[in-house]
């Protein structure tokens, strides 16, 4: 490791004028450097990358460790121009590790009780934490005493000597202040380690103010679509979403609860820079609202003994604090998923009138949620169905625009999914749907689907000359959508990732593709590991993504729309298409 004037040796602290009453938690040496020399200690850009390289399980669980380190680089985003962006291990431009002792730094850690942490100035990335310590995240409930360090202050510390090369602060409420003590105010009540205004005008000064003119605050979302783009109060939306099934099975419940918490999964979903979630379910759940008893009660003791609609309520609660928009996609009548689905949008048994009641029941439930934006009327229409004017019976087009007549009452986006499994929305060039009601027609979205010769192989997907055949055919499948001003996002689609195969190859493709025709607002298929034929995002611990389709995934929506809900109000902050021609005001 090179040396420099940030090179990690023992603690002098000339610039601390009152006696210190803790043990030196940095690492790092202060200098009395004027501010034209300080200034100098900046990274020459301002996306960052960041890796945490490890974790130490008898300290903290990785999830809490990795969702302390997001918080903290959150905080630094909030004030700066600063962004930042989680990459796999040994790839971060700062990483982050836990180490002991003799570890490559020019200063080695003593062990328990002596400094805990030390960071290196811009442009080096490096923060180290000592093992040795005892860590913990403390809380207003949760207040161990002197022996254990809080992660989250210490995390917060060497971060701005890591970003900025800032120096320690005598104030001793301040996360520069270079001893330890516990986070709470003067009457010793908890008091969350925050940026106070002097190390906000250092790095403000380095970096700029967050620029808040993209962000609207309102009192409710506004749907819309115009000319092929969809808009939120007037703001293009950018879409990066992810299907969550479970609802949809037997289980009755999101899947991966026997692995992991609900919030530990929703939070994987958030650090991953997704904004929205499908949440496929099945007419049984909502008919007869069945109990769940599919979790596990010791990862999460507040869902048990629920019933399946009351889980559906606390999902899309628990989403809306993270600022995660909801679609619900009606996607089979039965939850034994070993029943095919019937490829019409009504059987024997559910009517299109008992379908359509179904909706609005759920409807009038979430009609005060703010996050549920979207309803996919029938997920993937396949054999049988019809498009154009064949018949009442298998006209899926028609009965998209009865339902959507009597769903009225939503003030969202209405899903309209092409035939043959989702992936075939041809015939609406010459039949679009059209319900005979303005607002209604400025609220439907097509949701073509998408895969490639891992699921199923067409001849298009075995051409002597593919990948590239596929231009001409998906543009007459749903390409043509965005040509003529129609709004479309792909429903789903999932990418192949084994080095050299077909499907990866079809992955690249896809997303070029995609970009250039200003079509990558998506929802995923899907998170779960078990994901039939690709497989989903995270690995079988239910908390770990696959680096490789998080790359895929972010190249293909790298900026999408942030929602949060604070204040009473929703406030939408603007995202960003990938491609310069396809960016709307």
């Amino acid at each position: 490791m090179s040396p420099s004037i940030g090179t990690l040796i023992l603690l002098i602290l000339p610039i601390i004028s009152s006696a210190p009453t803790g043990k030196p938690r940095c690492g790092v040496v202060d200098h009395d450097y004027s501010l034209a020399q300080r200034v100098e200690y900046k990274w020459k850009k301002k996306d960052l990358t960041f890796s945490i390289e490890n974790f130490e399980p008898k300290l903290m669980t990785w999830s809490t460790i990795r969702n302390t380190i997001r918080d903290c680089f959150d905080a630094y985003s909030a004030v700066t121009n600063l962004t930042f962006q989680e990459v796999p291990k040994g790839q971060g431009d700062i990483q982050l590790k836990f180490v002991t002792g003799e570890h490559g730094c020019t200063t080695p850690f003593d062990g328990y009780g002596g400094v805990i942490a030390h960071a290196q100035f811009p442009e080096y990335g490096i923060v180290h934490f000592d093992a040795d310590e005892k860590w913990t995240i403390m809380s207003a409930k949760y207040l161990p005493g002197d022996a254990y360090n809080d992660f989250f202050d210490t995390a917060m510390h060497e971060i701005g000597h890591a970003l900025a090369g800032l120096e320690h602060e005598n104030d001793f409420y301040s996360v520069m202040y270079a001893y330890t003590r516990p986070p709470v105010d003067e009457d010793g009540a908890y008091k969350k380690p925050k940026l106070d205004p002097i190390v906000v005008g250092k790095l403000q000064r380095k970096y700029g103010a967050r620029e808040r003119s993209e962000e609207l605050c309102v009192d409710k979302l506004e749907w819309s679509t115009n000319d092929g783009t969809i808009f939120v109060n007037g703001i293009p939306l950018v879409l990066k979403g992810i299907n969550y099934h479970g609802f949809e099975t037997e289980q009755f419940a999101p899947l991966g609860l026997t692995y992991q918490s609900l919030d530990v999964i929703l939070d994987v979903i958030k650090n991953n820079n997704f904004n929205a979630i499908q949440i496929p379910f099945s007419l049984e759940l909502v008919r007869f609202d069945p109990d769940v008893n599919t979790i596990s009660c010791d990862l999460n003791p507040d869902l048990c003994e629920r019933n399946a609609l009351r889980m559906l309520d606390i999902f899309i609660e628990r989403a809306a604090k993270r600022g995660i928009i909801v679609a619900l996609s009606n996607n089979q009548f039965y939850g034994n998923r070993t029943l095919l689905p019937n490829p019409l949008w009504y059987n024997s048994e559910y009517s299109e009138e008992m379908v359509t009641n179904i909706w609005n029941r759920l409807i009038y439930r979430y009609r005060n949620q703010w996050n549920v934006f979207a309803i996919d009327l029938k997920n993937e229409p396949n054999i049988g169905a019809t498009w154009g004017d064949f018949g009442i019976k298998t006209d899926w087009n028609k009965a998209a625009e009865r339902m959507i007549n009597n769903l009225s009452s939503f003030q969202g986006l209405f899903f309209v999914d092409g035939l043959s499994w989702g992936n075939n929305l041809a015939p609406a060039e010459e039949f679009p749907i059209n319900t005979r009601n303005e607002s209604l027609n400025n609220r439907v979205v097509y949701t073509p689907h998408c895969y490639g010769p891992d699921v199923y192989i067409q001849p298009s997907l075995n051409a002597l000359d593919f990948p590239e055949n596929l231009g001409e055919l998906y543009m007459k499948r749903f390409g043509f959508l965005a040509k003529k001003g129609l709004p479309a996002l792909i429903g789903e689609w999932a990418a192949g990732t084994v080095p050299e195969s077909r499907d990866e190859r079809w992955s690249n493709y896809m997303i070029d593709w995609l970009r250039q025709n200003c079509l990558t607002n998506n929802f995923y298929w899907s998170l779960d590991p078990a994901s039939a034929w690709t497989k989903g995002l995270l690995d079988d611990d239910w908390l770990t993504p696959d680096p490789r389709k998080l790359e895929l995934l972010n190249r293909l929506q790298p900026n999408p729309t942030l929602f949060e809900a604070r204040d009473g109000k929703i406030c939408i902050t603007k995202g960003a298409f990938p491609e310069e021609h396809c960016q709307k005001d």
